[in-house]
């Protein structure tokens, strides 16, 4: 999905198929830089999405969890990907054990441009299109801390399907 041209159509479509797909995409890196992806999916996590949008986000939130734990500080290498379904919505949780994400800076973290990151090694960009995509699906896109043994979780949420 994420090569592909995509049209701005929305289907009814399992999330757990895109954090499938998106791990598909990225496995290689991942084990590359030694950091292990545990998966916990729930049943029937399906929004009426744009999957190739979707999995853009999806993307930039494990790229992120990925540099997250090679980063100074890192209490260590592995992130947890859950779908959830509350009642009406569908999430996804992408868990981390980085640094954190200093309160300092949480609310600036989705503003474009702004990046935490090394010179050269992000424009601060991803967030900020990972926002902007969210919000056109009537979703949100949140950041806390989490707890033990990770440090840091980005929640999306989605209207679930009807």
């Amino acid at each position: 999905y994420y090569s592909r041209e995509g049209a701005s159509e929305r289907q009814v479509f399992d999330l757990n198929q895109i954090v499938h797909d998106t791990m598909q995409l990225l496995s290689h890196q991942l084990q590359i830089d030694g950091v292990q992806v545990e998966m916990q999916l729930c049943q029937d996590c399906s929004a009426n999405v744009n999957p190739n949008e979707m999995q853009q986000v999806l993307t930039n939130l494990i790229l992120n969890a990925k540099d997250a734990c090679l980063e100074q500080g890192a209490v260590g290498k592995k992130i947890l990907i859950r779908t959830t379904r509350p009642p009406k919505e569908a999430m996804v949780e992408v868990f981390d054990q980085g640094a954190g994400v200093p309160e300092a800076i949480r609310e600036r973290i989705f503003e474009p441009f702004f990046t935490s990151k090394p010179v050269g090694k992000g424009v601060g960009l991803g967030l900020s299109v990972s926002m902007e995509l969210v919000s056109q699906h009537e979703g949100r896109l949140m950041v806390s801390g989490a707890d033990r043994p990770f440090s840091t979780v980005f929640r999306l949420t989605l209207p679930a399907a009807r």
